[in-house]
């Protein structure tokens, strides 16, 4: 009777040292569990800030793409005066057609501003400025005027708008009108 208490006590044994193993085995994969989760989660972070990284860049890339990829009418800073007109020279500083849709002039004695320039009466035109071209444009004013101004109005890339708008004054001394103000959006 001694051999089955002694097995007994033996597979007690056995018992005791899978259990033992069992908890080691438990508490090591609790460990190993902990680590991945923690490395998933520096991984996520990582993750995130790539995609904030890749969502600025876009945000940049776009912007650059809308300010270089465009149409940007502008003056040759010459104004030639003649006695019943004044000329200028447009020209389309961007890298994609423009079509001038509107063109408003305002002449006169008084000196105005933008806002009165931009609620004058408007001209349809129809005409395209294609990227690098010249073209010249003539007020018809008298000499006895003292402002002219220009403003145009323009379409690109899917119903995309600017504008170009300059206003000039007669030099006294000269008699030839310059520049007082240009902007443009």
């Amino acid at each position: 009777m001694q051999i089955p208490i002694l097995i007994d006590a033996l597979w007690t044994d056995v018992f005791a040292i899978i259990g033992a193993i069992g908890s080691a085995a438990t508490a090591g994969a609790l460990v190993v569990l902990a680590y991945q989760s923690s490395q998933t989660e520096n991984q996520l972070k990582e993750t995130q800030e790539q995609t904030r990284q890749a969502q600025e860049q876009t945000r940049l890339a776009r912007e650059e793409t809308e300010i270089t990829l465009r149409a940007w009418l502008g003056l040759i800073d010459r104004v030639t005066t003649y006695p019943d007109r004044v000329e200028f020279l447009f020209k389309n500083h961007g890298r994609i057609p423009a079509k001038v849709t509107k063109l408003r002039v305002v002449v006169g004695n008084k000196q105005f501003t933008q806002q009165e320039l931009r609620s004058s009466q408007p001209l349809p035109k129809g005409v395209i400025i294609f990227p690098d071209v010249t073209l010249p444009f003539n007020i018809p004013v008298s000499l006895s005027f003292e402002y002219a101004g220009a403003l145009i109005d323009y379409e690109f890339a899917n119903n995309k708008r600017g504008e170009y708008g300059c206003i000039l004054r007669k030099n006294p001394t000269s008699g030839h009108f310059e520049f007082q103000d240009a902007f443009a959006s």
